[in-house]
């Protein structure tokens, strides 16, 4: 898997509200199948500011039931380590790397993916197929932490840059969920999957790093692309993003 790294850190100014005036930056990501799901697909991304454009087709999914999407990666200065789990991750040896073996490695779910904003809704993969395409504003708090695992999270989460990595995005991954379990499989085990069978929403079946877009496939954006991305995180963490306006009027 192709990780592309910035050559160093960027000194940035604390002073800017949003993420604004970048040139958009492209990025594609292969979902392979996890967990034996057959599940296979691409996930096209353009960061535009703040506005994260999703185009995800996957196949092989199961029909008419719901299909989680988001993107993981490790937080904080672990960003960099955010990796796809090994077949050892599986620790209670049930056949399956449930969410909590997994997150060791790809990360826990820290924004949301869904089908649809208003209502909120993931897709149900009509003749086991998701294909859409959604903005969203990735300063939309609404959007972090959706299990609800009390993550404290800042936009630079969100892109992985607060590992040092100054290309948004390339440490972060999209997973999609929900399989068919045989009942009984791992019974008395931990984890989503305990002996009970049938659909169970959480267990991951296909996922994929996201990687830039460019001659040759990868790409680095140009320098002032990412000086102005980057200042504008680090001006909302600045203006502070726990629901405190920032001096310009924006919603931090």
């Amino acid at each position: 898997m192709i990780k592309v790294l910035g050559a160093a850190s960027l000194v940035l100014g604390l002073t800017a509200a949003s993420v604004g005036h970048a040139e958009p930056i492209s990025y594609v990501a292969a979902l392979a199948p996890e967990n034996n799901s057959g599940v296979s697909g691409t996930a096209q991304l353009t960061l535009n500011d703040n506005l994260l454009t999703v185009h995800i087709l996957a196949t092989g999914l199961v029909p008419d039931q719901m299909h989680m999407s988001h993107i993981h990666g490790l937080v904080g200065p672990a960003a960099p380590n955010t990796s796809l789990p090994p077949p050892t991750a599986d620790t209670d040896h049930d056949g399956y790397i449930e969410v909590p073996e997994a997150t060791p490695y790809v990360g826990p779910p820290i924004f949301d993916l869904p089908q649809t904003l208003s209502p909120k809704a993931y897709s149900t993969a009509p003749g086991g197929v998701i294909d859409f395409t959604q903005t969203y504003d990735i300063t939309d708090t609404s959007l972090y932490d959706p299990l609800g695992l009390g993550l404290s999270l800042t936009p630079a989460d969100i892109l992985g840059v607060t590992g040092g990595n100054t290309t948004p995005l390339v440490d972060r991954v999209i997973e999609l969920h929900g399989e068919n379990v045989p009942v009984g499989v791992g019974a008395g085990t931990p984890g989503e999957v305990h002996g009970q069978g049938g659909y169970i929403a959480e267990v991951p079946v296909a996922a994929g790093f996201i990687q830039l877009v460019g001659a040759g496939g990868v790409a680095v954006p140009e320098p002032g692309t990412l000086i102005m991305v980057l200042t504008g995180l680090t001006g909302l963490a600045a203006c502070g993003f726990g629901g405190i306006a920032c001096d310009d009027g924006a919603m931090a």
